[in-house]
């Protein structure tokens, strides 16, 4: 979580947490960290939480980074699934602007949000041309740079790799447990 998290999410959130810097976070956020003087290191950020796990996911050198849920454009005129928090009273404002052909060749729609989040996937992917990146979203506007996949044939092909990044986690949150961070990275 960064520092603009919705502040009554964290005492009921179970699972382990981290505090993050972001790019764009505020000046005070800086003032405070040198005045500290803890180095302080931040994850680009964007305009989705798939940017900020990517990211997160880099400077943690994982690889390979696997976009699920990217679809980046209106699936049956919903932003969301139905149920979500927000999905029907999102449902209320979406405005179509872009139609483009999702990556089995037929029509979607897609608005200017989406189409920023796909761009700062791709500059993601461009900025670490050695990490291989995919796309297993399975529908949506393509994403360049990452081949489109099944998430399923992906598991196949690396049995390992979930275990491989909850280790990962595991072991980042370990550290900053014991370097005193509180579960912060600096």
């Amino acid at each position: 979580y960064a520092e603009h998290l919705f502040y009554k999410v964290l005492p009921v959130y179970k699972a382990p947490k981290i505090q993050i810097n972001v790019t764009g976070n505020s000046n005070l956020t800086h003032y405070l960290y040198k005045c500290a003087r803890i180095p302080l290191y931040t994850i680009a950020s964007g305009f989705s939480v798939a940017n900020v796990a990517a990211n997160l996911m880099l400077f943690w050198q994982c690889e390979p980074i696997v976009f699920v849920g990217q679809d980046l454009a209106y699936t049956d005129d919903r932003l969301h699934a139905g149920g979500s928090w927000d999905s029907d009273i999102e449902n209320e404002f979406i405005k179509k602007k872009y139609r483009r052909k999702d990556i089995y060749g037929q029509d979607v729609y897609t608005d200017a949000a989406f189409d920023g989040e796909r761009q700062i996937l791709e500059w993601t992917i461009n900025a670490y041309p050695h990490v291989q990146f995919f796309n297993a979203s399975e529908g949506g506007v393509a994403i360049e740079g990452a081949p489109n996949c099944r998430l399923y044939e992906l598991l196949q092909e690396w049995p390992d790799l979930a275990k491989e990044y909850s280790a990962v986690i595991a072991e980042k949150l370990a550290l900053l447990k014991n370097d005193g961070v509180q579960e912060t990275i600096k």
